[in-house]
């Protein structure tokens, strides 16, 4: 119990800190769309709604039936983002700020026709979909699928470490580790 409390006043200190991020991050596309998304899911997870959950709370993933926030999640974030409803006025005041800031980040390149539909509804949670729908569909998956397997092969276009001076071992390490993860 005294754990839970502390985890809980620890969880609300991070989320009252002035640190959050000032600037929203500006979309990229193609292989850096995952970048992108986790730099858009920790700016949103430092941005806090009307009820004072993180925003992110608007976009996050739908669970499966009997999954329960108060069990079942991992972390006191991803309990505080399931415990929101995705109704009502402070969902739908929520859920216009996250459609302006998926505008900010994206106006200027060519992911904004994929959302420009939405600003009518200012639906956010569905531009955020669409966006997923988009650049994490089968076509982009099997991009970033040869794309890291020509970097595990160690032939022409692979990675290869030489020495130190060339190509760094940490950065090797971590071109091969995020091959690994895609």
């Amino acid at each position: 119990m005294q754990l839970t409390i502390q985890k809980m006043q620890i969880t609300a200190a991070v989320l009252d800190s002035d640190n959050a991020p000032t600037s929203i991050p500006k979309i990229q596309t193609g292989l850096a769309y995952y970048d992108w998304k986790e730099s858009m899911n920790n700016y949103l997870d430092q941005q806090r709604g009307v009820g004072g959950a993180p925003l992110r709370y608007v976009i996050c993933e739908d669970k499966l039936p009997g999954w329960d926030p108060a069990t079942d999640a991992t972390n006191e974030m991803e309990r505080l983002m399931y415990q929101v409803q995705l109704t009502g006025p402070k969902f739908e005041q929520d859920n216009c700020h996250l459609l302006q800031i998926l505008k900010e980040s994206c106006i200027g390149d060519k992911a904004y026709e994929w959302i420009r539909s939405y600003d009518a509804m200012m639906d956010g949670r569905e531009a955020m979909i669409a966006l997923c729908t988009h650049y994490e569909g089968t076509d982009q998956k099997d991009k970033r699928s040869i794309v890291a397997e020509a970097n595990i092969n160690t032939g022409p276009g692979g990675l290869y470490y030489r020495n130190e001076t060339a190509f760094s071992f940490d950065l090797y390490a971590s071109e091969l580790q995020k091959s690994y993860t895609v």
